[in-house]
């Protein structure tokens, strides 16, 4: 009776951390257009795993990277605390304006945070569709190599089965 041979796929494990390390930096590179904290940026990572002859890829962000990529519906404001730590980190420096009596005053932390609120209320938040637009430019590279890398890592199952 033989040994089973182990089933190890090297090349293909190569190309999915490449494509994931290509699929993050891609991506932050887009953030930076946006970037208030730097959480989103700090938190993307990327992985991927084999489990019962079945392939994984995943993508781990903070919790609000769905605001961004799906953008949000108008009609609901925002949490007033979320919009302080916006102005702090992005910082948002307010701009002096005129009341009705003519006296000239400075908006507080929380008077911006209710003024940005609103409008995010009011009109929402574009989608940004970044991931969608990472994976679409990045799917014909990926297949392209994994097919070769999958071919490459057969090609050397057989050999040892076979030992050629």
């Amino acid at each position: 009776m033989s040994t089973p041979v182990e089933i190890q796929y090297p090349h293909v494990d190569k190309v999915l951390t490449e494509w994931g390390q290509l699929f993050v930096e891609t991506y932050k590179g887009k953030l930076n257009t946006i970037r208030a904290t730097g959480d989103l940026e700090h938190t993307l990572s990327f992985g991927a795993t084999i489990e019962d002859e079945k392939w994984s890829v995943f993508l781990d962000l903070t919790s609000y990277w769905r605001w961004i990529e799906y953008g949000r519906q108008p009609g609901k404001f925002p949490p007033i605390h979320t919009m302080i730590d916006y102005i702090q980190a992005k910082p948002i420096i307010p701009r002096p304006q005129t009341l009705p009596n003519g006296r000239q005053v400075i908006p507080t932390v929380n008077q911006l945070a209710f003024l940005i609120g609103r409008k995010i209320k009011d009109k929402g938040i574009p989608p940004k569709e970044w991931i969608s637009e990472t994976i679409t430019e990045l799917r014909s590279g990926l297949v392209h190599d994994l097919k070769k890398a999958f071919a490459r890592d057969i090609s050397e199952i057989i050999k040892r089965s076979f030992k050629l």
